[in-house]
């Protein structure tokens, strides 16, 4: 290949790694600003206390803009919670088992799927994220890797590969 040739395959690479980047901004964009998109957060489960109903590695939504006082025992929801006592708050995606109050206070009671016992927090409205909506299997592995920065360099390599190796083969078909 002479220079003219290799400097315009690699503008083609460029263009064609710049239309990706534009279609997941413009995804991710859709995702927040689209009002039927947007009521919906999305977590990637990482634990097994859901089993057999949502696994390790989905991808599960959760409506943000649903009416708290319609939940009814049995229904899964998303909330957070300083599980290990670190000040972190973590997102646990379990069902929703009692209201109870205390001190004139309603508060919301959870248990998960591997358990008879309830969870041994009590949660208050503001901790409530949303309620389950529905979940992509196996997808949220790939998404964690993908927003790692190991993830995001393999990725961008392999657009970059693939968008030279299909230039190299329309190249020597032509010719």
């Amino acid at each position: 290949m002479d220079k003219e040739k290799i400097i315009k395959s690699l503008i083609e690479a460029i263009k064609f790694v710049l239309v990706v980047i534009a279609l997941v901004i413009g995804i991710s964009l859709m995702f927040r600003y689209v009002p039927f998109l947007a009521k919906y957060d999305n977590f990637v489960i990482r634990t097994d206390s859901m089993e057999p109903n949502i696994n390790i590695g989905d991808m599960v939504f959760v409506d943000n803009t649903f009416d708290v006082d319609s939940l009814v025992p049995g229904d899964v929801i998303a909330f957070n919670i300083d599980l290990n006592g670190d000040g972190v708050e973590e997102v646990v995606v379990h069902y929703f088992d009692e209201l109870v109050e205390i001190e004139g206070l309603e508060y919301f009671k959870s248990i998960s799927n591997v358990s008879e016992d309830q969870d041994p927090w009590t949660l208050s409205l503001d901790a409530i994220i949303g309620r389950y909506s529905f979940k992509i299997p196996f997808i949220g592995k790939f998404a964690l890797f993908a927003q790692s920065t190991l993830g995001r360099i393999v990725i961008i390599l392999d657009i970059l590969i693939i968008s030279v190796l299909v230039d190299m083969l329309k190249k020597e078909k032509v010719e």
